[in-house]
């Protein structure tokens, strides 16, 4: 390998272009194999940038792999929790790649085509070792299974949600752990589980983004319960902690959240005027996922208001977004609303059609109450329907 040692100085010397090299490299992937260690640790800002890579592989190839369109929430707006399941992939993603072992490197590679069964297999294994070693390993085990949910919360939240319960067993200090479980528990509205986990949480923050992010999530459990006034004074709270910090995209999810609650008061002009000021911050930090939801909440809104058209706009921007990225739950929500668009306009089938995906979608996910939910709806379209 003669030609190494100098395009090693040249990448070290010409780090800035290094970015651009990424398609060379994957065409000379078989050359490179040996030498892919160097490309990972040479410092943090290419192991960065390599740990991106893969998200962005994964992500890409899972939208792909959907080749059955979506489905979606009927009318309910997106309570976009901080606990964001794309920041617990992204440290699932880096743990791999710091391991360096055969096996990573495998399950690493699968999971630039879409695959993450071997991602899983991995971390069971590390966990279940882990646990076996006795009591003095636990925390270590349950490191293991918060990645193990944070892989499996891609496409199965009942495969997460056992991942991120065992995690809190065999460590009931480690706060990511909590905060992920607290996360599913919301997304499957199982409230009072949630509402533990985000107040453990909260007993277990040792800085201002931990304590601002378990009153945001227990914002989001009072705003469900319909106890807005809760809701709105945690949300609040929430929101001067990110703004003390200068943390954009907390304040960004905060504003949303606060956006709902005005929205269900009625309050029309202070609702939009937040969805659009948590938009442009979400835009401006490329928070894709926090884009999607807000795209959904302006949807929502407007679609109160009776312009079908506008609103239908808006749901097809977030599923078009969300589909490229593979957000199936965001999916779900844009086609569920443009379903409900279709029977309002008396277009039966192109609802039923639209209602059909969405239940697919749910059952994939793992999404039971929203399976059930859905079927009530088609189940109704059909009962209208002339026999």
């Amino acid at each position: 390998m003669e030609w190494f040692e100098p395009a090693k100085t040249w990448l070290t010397d010409n780090a800035i272009v290094l970015g651009a090299l990424v398609a060379v490299l994957a065409l000379v992937e078989y050359f490179l194999k040996p030498y892919r260690s160097f490309f990972k640790r040479t410092n943090g800002i290419r192991d960065n940038a390599f740990v991106e890579k893969v998200y962005d592989d994964l992500r890409e190839a899972r939208a792909q792999r959907d080749d059955h369109a979506t489905a979606a929430q009927y009318l309910q707006s997106e309570l976009h929790s901080v606990q964001d399941e794309n920041k617990g992939l992204k440290k699932a993603i880096a743990d791999l790649v710091a391991k360096e072992s055969p096996q990573a490197d495998d399950a690493i590679e699968h999971l630039r085509r879409g695959d993450t069964d071997q991602a899983k297999r991995l971390y069971r294994q590390i966990g279940e070792a882990k646990e076996n070693q006795g009591i003095a390993s636990n925390k270590e085990a349950a490191k293991a299974y918060v990645n193990l949910g944070a892989i499996a919360s891609l496409n199965n939240t009942d495969e997460a949600l056992a991942a991120y319960t065992k995690a809190t067993e065999l460590d009931n200090s480690n706060v990511r752990a909590w905060n992920e479980l607290g996360g599913v528990q919301l997304s499957k509205n199982i409230l009072d589980a949630a509402k533990d986990s985000y107040t453990r949480v909260q007993s277990l923050s040792k800085n201002k983004l931990w304590a601002a992010t378990a009153l945001c999530n227990l914002g989001l459990i009072a705003i469900k319960e319909g106890d807005q006034t809760t809701a709105e004074d945690l949300l609040n709270l929430s929101l001067n902690l990110h703004e003390q910090m200068g943390d954009k995209e907390g304040k960004a999810t905060v504003l949303g959240n606060l956006g709902v609650i005005h929205s269900d008061r009625g309050n029309y002009t202070a609702a939009k005027d937040l969805f659009d000021s948590s938009l442009s911050l979400n835009e401006e930090l490329g928070n894709k996922r926090g884009t999607a939801a807000n795209l959904l909440n302006l949807g929502i809104l407007i679609l109160g208001t009776g312009d079908l058209d506008a609103a239908e706009k808006f749901f097809e921007r977030a599923f078009d977004l969300s589909q490229r990225l593979g957000f199936k739950f965001y999916m779900a929500d844009s086609l569920s609303n443009i379903g409900h668009i279709a029977k309002k306009r008396g277009e039966v089938e192109n609802a039923r059609k639209k209602l059909t995906q969405a239940r697919s979608f749910y059952l994939e996910a793992g999404m039971s109450q929203e399976v059930e939910r859905t079927q009530s709806q088609i189940d109704e379209l059909d009962d209208k329907q002339p026999h």
